[in-house]
């Protein structure tokens, strides 16, 4: 069967808008983040916004399957079982509506100790990390039957960024599933100094279901001083070294099902659309040259029980991990940590990774909070340096713009 070509959804009318003459003609597959079509209600019941029922309206219109892809399950907490059953228990509800073919999330976590970070987080590469996510996917599975992890891009690796790969397979296991994200490879190359080819040739690419291909930037010296660094912000065309990393793993993926080009919706401006249709076109002629379609072999997933003191020393190293990124100075608070496996963590890639945990904090409550916005248009300086006090004051325990717009409610009181 030939691998589908797709887009991702955004919750963005303009977006929508732009793409809609695409789903007529370029794709074959929906992708949607779940947690985008969602809201918190004030009894914290995570309910349908007016994106779900939009969404379905479309797929309906063109005869389009649905795959889903979280940014917020966070398969690497080791916490958090509350509230990851309430996000299980919205998805079920979603999946007998959506019918996702399978579901997929970023390996790593996004919430440390409760903490709602957004970025994911790597983990300790270690056996405890593995069983955690294994016991994640496990939990997913109940929901959605076939499920697998995104390779992340992280900013800064626990441990040696070369053997990720390894952690990586002793993840997925057996009857789970990877998204190849070769942008994401292509950043950690940039970044961190992998050798993209010698990462490929240690993945498991027979778990492959899907692959992501996206573009992206790199830092602004105005607000990250030094060498600039790739970011993974899916805000442009897809480079060549990443269509060249397509072309190479193309014929060594046998389970590969669906390619998503990726494209952020604020991204794509008057006649981006066009860029996106040709890189659609560019997929669909490499997928038909050059996979090889087979049968990958099944192995059974291995299962290992998580001692109590194990979880414990987790929760440990994600609550002094989440002090370092929120402190007023990362770097310092790095040195004064007496953790001795994040004295490995690449400095520059945690202040990086620190600065956009601080971001999309931002970026979550201006979304939220009509008055933060109006303060922000009105007095930039001003309310930045408020937002930065509410950043390090406040523990942001919020996943959905609505509650971190009451905790900054709560800390202007």
């Amino acid at each position: 069967m030939t691998p589908a070509i797709g887009l991702a959804l955004h919750p963005n009318l303009d977006y929508l808008e732009r793409v809609a003459p695409l789903l007529e003609r370029e794709v074959d597959v929906l992708e949607v983040a779940p947690e985008t079509t969602w809201y918190l209600d004030p009894r914290g019941e995570l309910r349908a916004n007016g994106y779900h029922a939009r969404f379905l309206a479309l797929a309906a219109r063109h005869t389009l399957p649905f795959i889903a892809h979280g940014v917020g399950l966070s398969p690497g907490s080791a916490g958090g079982p509350a509230r990851r059953q309430r996000w299980l228990d919205r998805l079920a509800a979603d999946q007998q509506r959506f019918s996702y073919r399978w579901y997929t999330d970023h390996l790593g976590a996004s919430v440390l100790a409760d903490h709602e970070l957004a970025l994911p987080i790597g983990l300790p590469m270690t056996a405890t990390s593995a069983a955690i996510v294994r016991a994640s996917l496990a939990d997913m599975q109940r929901v959605v039957p076939c499920v697998g992890l995104e390779n992340t891009a992280f900013y800064f690796t626990i441990g040696d960024p070369q053997s990720e790969p390894d952690f990586v397979r002793r993840c997925v296991g057996g009857d789970h599933h990877l998204l190849l994200d070769l942008h994401n490879l292509h950043t950690m190359a940039e970044n961190l100094g992998l050798d993209p080819g010698a990462y490929l040739a240690r993945l498991d690419l027979d778990r492959v279901l899907e692959i992501h291909l996206s573009g992206g930037s790199t830092t602004d010296p105005a607000w990250f001083p030094g060498p600039p660094r790739r970011l993974d912000s899916h805000d442009d065309h897809v480079p060549e070294p990443v269509w060249q990393l397509f072309e190479r793993v193309l014929p060594r993926c046998p389970g590969l099902r669906a390619v998503i080009v990726e494209r952020m919706d604020d991204s794509l401006g008057p006649g981006d659309e066009l860029v996106l249709q040709a890189e659609l076109r560019r997929a669909r002629r490499l997928v038909q040259r050059l996979h090889r379609p087979g049968t990958p072999p099944t192995r059974p997933t291995p299962t290992a029980a998580i001692a109590p003191e194990d979880r414990a020393a987790a929760l440990t190293h994600e609550r002094r991990l989440a002090a370092i990124l929120r402190a007023d100075d990362p770097l310092a608070a790095l040195a004064a940590s007496d953790d001795p496996t994040l004295h490995t963590i690449d400095q520059p890639g945690l202040r990086l990774a620190a600065l956009l945990i601080a971001r999309l904090r931002f970026e979550r409550l201006q979304h939220g909070d009509p008055a933060a916005h109006e303060h922000f248009e009105r007095d930039p300086a001003g309310f930045a340096d408020r937002f930065r006090r509410y950043h390090h004051s406040v523990a942001p325990s919020a996943a959905f713009p609505q509650d971190e717009a009451a905790l900054y409610r709560g800390f202007s009181a």
